[in-house]
């Protein structure tokens, strides 16, 4: 579970980044956000790094979340076969000398 969990954040992540481009305005715009939050006690050029940093790191917090979510939905489905699958099974009796009764 924990290589697949690991597997599935990377998959997350990469498609959550892919939509963090410099053109898009809803991304511009928390970028100049965060780095203006960061100015007064930094400087321009390292808030400008630090609200990179907050960003990718909200990427991979939510990528990791999603990972989760997809290791949740897998052990439900494999649980769910599992109580089905108890049901299907043959009760098996025990004949013959020394069969408890």
């Amino acid at each position: 579970m924990t290589t697949l969990l690991a597997r599935k954040a990377q998959a997350h992540q990469t498609v959550l980044v892919s939509h963090m481009t410099p053109y898009d305005p809803t991304y511009q715009a928390q970028q100049q956000a965060i780095q203006s939050a960061f100015a007064p006690h930094s400087g321009t050029v390292q808030a400008g790094q630090q609200a990179l940093a907050v960003s990718y790191n909200m990427v991979v917090q939510q990528s990791t979340l999603l990972a989760y979510i997809d290791n949740f939905r897998w052990l439900a489905l494999v649980s769910l076969i599992c109580v089905v699958g108890v049901f299907l099974l043959k009760r098996v009796h025990a004949h013959g000398p020394g069969a408890v009764h």
